[in-house]
């Protein structure tokens, strides 16, 4: 075998692994979100997320989590009146952490997430993934129902 048709067939081999990932990402239901750690760039998103924010990934990639999340130009964190940074949580305490924050999807509409992040020891160390699901509908609901009734 010449070694122009192995490499052939090891890059054959190689999207074709790509392409499972891809799928197996895409299949999962809770949004992913993969950010570089420092910067807060957004690297790569799965199809949960596209749907939940309503965007596309060419609208998402290479933007920080704040611009998509928030709509806002710089960090939640240095918005007082915003929740603690949950991505600058993760990295200062090293490890897996959760937290709840209020996001806001392209047409401006509240989504109340729960977020839960960790380091991903098979990618670069500046890289973190995140991982956000809504938070349960009937407890949303619930806390409406209560706050009529006060």
């Amino acid at each position: 075998m010449s070694e122009s048709h192995a490499t052939n067939c090891s890059l054959d081999w190689l999207y074709q692994q790509l392409e499972e990932i891809e799928s197996i990402i895409n299949g999962i239901s809770d949004a992913l979100m993969l950010l570089d750690a420092h910067s807060y760039e957004i690297l790569d998103v799965n199809q949960a997320f596209l749907n939940l924010y309503k965007v596309s990934r060419d609208q998402v990639i290479g933007k920080t989590c704040h611009e998509i999340t928030h709509h806002l130009p710089q960090p939640c964190s240095q918005i007082s009146n915003l929740d603690p940074c949950p991505l600058e949580k993760s990295v200062s305490i090293g490890g897996f952490s959760q937290a709840e924050h209020v996001h806001k999807n392209r047409e401006g509409n509240d989504l109340y997430i729960e977020i839960s992040r960790h380091l991903d020891p098979t990618i670069s160390h500046r890289a973190r993934r995140m991982m956000s699901e809504t938070v349960s509908v009937k407890k949303v609901e619930g806390t409406q129902r209560w706050q009529k009734r006060s």
